[in-house]
């Protein structure tokens, strides 16, 4: 059965006692407090408690997300561009999509860090997704153009595209954006968008991954308790996405 969780998050060192007991009293199975948050900090908090995208969890959101594009449309043959490619779910995406089949690139504001990021690719996967240097909305725009397939991996809160620069675009047919929070890293496109049709293309959002996310992550938590010497790397957690997709 799904827990009643409360988070506190405070401006206080320590999380209010009082609003720890009001919560007990209002039907809270479990009550977690972070005390010491600031603006900075805050964004993170809140998308784990929506989301929960907490960095061991990477692997589940860029399999979701690639499984769902392969179940709306087949990628092999296409040009697939993962936005914001350098971190952990890029990084996978990029992979993921390589096993479909796809032809696949990554962009990064710094030259030095896609092609870190396509070597570290190559060096786990044995191939090297096409890195491009894209340091704003313009240039990635631009390095768009030709592509079936986008794949947004943008931190919290940074634009990656306009709506503008994808919705008049007749090559594009599949975009998923892996972010929950308002502004979404691709204009236009809804967090709760799963498998919608917009402007002529099908667009997946961060919560209409979500739920194949959690199961997902549930289904690979609980392989892991059926024995002891199990080792779920991407691959396998693929194969499962795709299974439950």
């Amino acid at each position: 059965m799904t827990k009643k969780l409360l988070f506190l998050l405070d401006t206080d060192p320590a999380p209010s006692v009082f609003d720890t007991v009001v919560g007990y009293d209002g039907g809270a199975d479990h009550i977690i407090g972070y005390g010491g948050v600031t603006p900075e900090s805050v964004a993170a908090l809140v998308d784990g408690t929506i989301y929960t995208r907490g960095p061991k969890e990477k692997q589940y959101t860029a399999a979701a997300g690639v499984a769902l594009l392969a179940k709306a449309k087949p990628l092999a043959g296409k040009k697939a561009i993962v936005l914001a490619g350098t971190g952990p779910v890029g990084m996978r995406a990029a992979a993921m999509l390589h096993i479909e089949g796809a032809e696949v690139a990554l962009t990064s504001r710094s030259q030095q860090r896609a092609d870190a990021a396509s070597k570290a690719i190559n060096d786990r996967f044995g191939f090297a997704p096409t890195p491009i240097e894209a340091f704003d909305n313009a240039a990635r725009a631009a390095a768009v153009k030709d592509a079936q397939v986008l794949f947004a991996a943008g931190a919290i809160g940074i634009p990656l595209l306009d709506e503008k620069d994808w919705q008049n675009d007749q090559t594009i047919e599949l975009i998923a954006d892996c972010n929950a929070q308002p502004p979404l890293g691709i204009g236009g496109v809804e967090a709760i968008d799963k498998a919608k049709e917009r402007h002529g293309k099908i667009v997946i959002g961060a919560l209409g991954l979500g739920g194949l996310k959690l199961k997902l992550h549930r289904a690979c938590v609980g392989q892991l308790f059926e024995s002891s010497d199990q080792v779920l790397d991407a691959e396998n957690i693929y194969a499962q996405a795709k299974a439950l997709a």
